[in-house]
């Protein structure tokens, strides 16, 4: 299966609940050198660039402490990552270009090594230390979750800390994140004064096979958390097992960018986003207690095989099955007693009625309406500019109303409060046909593999595929 590519950006606002003393960050666990200080963050802002491969990590807090002291921030990776300074404007211009993006779019409608025979390893080692701006980072490869927490206490010894102190429950995690295979943290060392303070932006680069942010780390601070982010990806739908696992909510529709503007923000983002011309920007929304956070952000998008897809009005889907909606909808009260008939011709579109432009596909002079819904069959396109026989229930006249007919309610109810369309307009009679079934054709129903702009995923539908 071809691999593909996936690209994140992420900018992330955390808010800290600095009046009920909360010790808040998304991304880490904290260690204040003094244990009785209380840390605040009342402002986060984080990048994820992720290409398949490797991963991009852009971090930037505001942080504060209740009394001046040094801060250890521990951050779990699946990889050895590499540490530079990044540039301290890129999440203003993310911002930027989502709303530019926004306004036209509505406009315009782990591991793998093993250790000597014999041989002891140490419970941690230090790969690369360097200061970036006020932070003193460490990147530390953890050998053995039993004796972690004794390293940490050594390391924090050595940073003249008295009787360090790490929070248990900060403990338990870590060892989690070490069972899953997680062996890389990134320690940053910090000195915090009670005034806010922005921390310079930290880029970090890893192999991940997942676009990733650590959460569940958070079960080591009290309180509730709301996060915002927005989402560079390629133009498909994403791996809806992360909205399952999170509080995790669209709070607007994706607007889809072209790559070029991605380069002019970053060029080493744009670099890896370049397998695609087209991507999404999402705009999401994670909230919660910070205690119940058990799954880290995971993010994904499909990756199905050719034999997989099925192509409507050139539009790939998947997921596909067919569509048995009598196994989960009942037929309309007035079908229920009738007998199928069988019509034969060419389906004609044309406008429901003499005061509305909208149309719908007619045979015979009958609407063609779905026998669960009521409303006009979708995803007729295929049977289009051909002679089909159609099997359904046939009634002679059938009283519509216009509101419930289409399910766009809200567009006739505005349409008769501002008088374009009268209240009597609403209703008319027609022959009607339920359609249950075609003569070399199946139904079959799955979901967009890409997006479109102004979707928030990509669309389910239902449709009539020739048979194979």
């Amino acid at each position: 299966m071809k691999k593909v590519i996936i690209i994140v950006m992420a900018v992330l606002l955390l808010i800290g609940l600095a009046g009920f003393g909360a010790q808040i960050q998304a991304d880490r666990g904290s260690i204040p050198f003094r244990p009785q200080v209380r840390i605040y963050e009342p402002l986060q802002q984080a990048i994820i660039a992720w290409n398949g491969e490797d991963q991009i990590l852009i971090l930037s807090t505001d942080l504060y402490a209740s009394e001046p002291t040094k801060v250890l921030e521990v951050i779990p990776l699946p990889a050895e990552p590499e540490v530079t300074e990044a540039d301290p404007e890129i999440y203003q211009k993310v911002h930027n270009l989502y709303a530019e993006e926004l306004y036209q779019t509505f406009t315009s409608l782990r591991r793998d090594g093993s250790s000597g025979a014999g041989a002891v390893e140490p419970a941690g080692e230090v790969t690369f230390q360097e200061k970036i701006g006020a932070h003193d980072i460490s990147v530390t490869r953890v050998n053995r979750p039993e004796e972690f927490v004794n390293w940490v206490n050594e390391y924090l010894t050595s940073q003249e800390v008295d009787n360090p102190t790490i929070p248990e429950v900060l403990a338990e995690v870590i060892v989690e994140y070490i069972e899953d295979g997680f062996d890389w943290f990134v320690f940053s060392v910090v000195e915090l004064t009670e005034e806010p303070h922005s921390q310079e932006a930290i880029q970090y680069r890893f192999e991940s096979d997942s676009a990733y942010f650590p959460l569940k780390i958070t079960r080591t601070e009290s309180g509730s958390t709301e996060l915002e982010i927005m989402a560079f990806m390629p133009p498909k739908q994403i791996d809806r097992e992360a909205s399952r696992t999170l509080n995790f909510l669209p709070t607007n529709v994706p607007v889809i960018v072209n790559n070029l503007k991605i380069s002019e923000i970053d060029e080493e983002l744009g670099q890896l986003m370049s397998n695609y011309d087209d991507s999404a920007l999402h705009h999401w929304y994670i909230q919660g207690e910070l205690s119940q956070f058990q799954e880290d952000l995971v993010v994904t998008v499909p990756t199905p095989s050719e034999d997989e897809l099925v192509y409507y009005q050139e539009i790939p889907y998947h997921n596909i099955r067919e569509s048995d909606l009598g196994d989960v909808l009942s037929l309309k009260d007035e079908l229920s007693d009738r007998e199928i008939e069988m019509l034969s011709g060419e389906i004609i579109v044309q406008p429901l009625s003499d005061e509305t432009f909208l149309t719908g596909p007619f045979i015979d002079g009958a609407l063609i309406l779905n026998p669960y819904t009521g409303r006009t069959v979708v995803g007729y396109q295929n049977l289009l500019d051909k002679e089909v026989d159609l099997y359904g229930y046939y009634l002679e006249e059938v009283e519509f109303d216009l509101l419930n007919l289409t399910g766009l309610p809200d567009f006739f109810e505005r349409e008769i409060r501002f008088g374009i369309m009268s209240e009597d307009d609403r209703y008319f009679n027609l022959p009607a046909f339920y359609l249950t079934d075609v003569d070399g054709f199946v139904q079959l129903c799955g979901e967009a593999l890409y997006l479109e702009s102004g979707s928030f995923m990509a669309s389910t539908n239902c449709f009539w595929h020739p048979e194979e």
